[in-house]
This record gives C-alpha cells, structure tokens and sequence, in this order.
C-alpha cells in the first residue's frame, strides 16, 4: 500500500486547512492508499499545548521521507512548501492535487 503524504496550509486557518486535508486523504483512502494528514496535529496542539515551529517541520519531514509520494493542497504555506521542497530533492513525487495523482496512477478521480 503506497503512503501518501498529504501537504497543505494549516497556520493561516488550521479548521479549514485540516478539513481540505481530511478529504484529500479520504478519497485517497478510497483509492487504496495509505494517506498521512500532519493537519490532525492541530488537535494534539489543542488538548496538549503547542511546540516550536522547529519540532512540527521536523517531524513532518520525517514523515515525507518515508513516503512513496506527496500530494501538495492548494494554499499559500511556507510549511508546505519546504515539504515539497524536501520530497523534490529526495526524489519523491510530488503531485498539485488529489485528481493528479490518481490521474498519474491511472484512477478516475
């Protein structure tokens, strides 16, 4: 089962931000795949406080190291963008949309 890395905005509206992701990753669930949604961490934020910037990017890259690919969400996010940044350079696909990847993996999206 491929592992996808769901990327996207969260700071500027972590509600809306998580929602988009939580979709993504259930029609990629739907497909088949084994979809990660760092959004979901806005929930550990909330019941056990924040962290630094530093710790969450850090763990996030952990996580797209070990993906067979990224799917990047729109949205403006510094964040995220380092993610892709990071999957680039190590070689792991990164897709513009949910509908792309499928696409590429030759689903009907």
């Amino acid at each position: 089962m491929k592992r996808i890395y769901i990327s996207g905005p969260i700071t500027a509206d972590p509600i809306g931000g998580t929602r988009q992701a939580v979709h993504a990753a259930h029609t990629l669930r739907n497909h088949g795949y084994a979809p990660l949604v760092p959004h979901l961490t806005v929930i550990e934020a909330m019941i056990c406080g924040d962290r630094p910037y530093a710790d969450w990017l850090a763990a996030d890259l952990a996580w797209v190291a070990v993906s067979d690919a990224v799917v990047r969400l729109p949205g403006a996010s510094p964040g995220a963008d380092r993610e892709v940044a990071y999957a680039l350079k190590h070689g792991i696909p990164v897709h513009l949309s949910v509908d792309e990847f499928l696409q590429e993996e030759g689903h009907r999206a």
